[in-house]
């Protein structure tokens, strides 16, 4: 367990709360609106296809 937050200090991840229950580690120059806007747009699409695989 600690090691992983090692790893997260060395490669300065900063978090990005995506809502009020989430957050995510994501490298600085990525921390704003526009990726936050993109990654939940494509994690909305993935669970669209996820729930429509049978």
């Amino acid at each position: 367990m600690q090691n992983h937050f090692t790893e997260v200090k060395e490669k300065g991840y900063v978090p990005l709360r995506l809502d009020k229950n989430t957050v995510i580690l994501v490298p600085p120059e990525k921390a704003n609106e526009k990726y936050k806007v993109r990654y939940l747009k494509n994690a909305e699409r993935s669970r669209r296809m996820a729930l429509n695989i049978r």
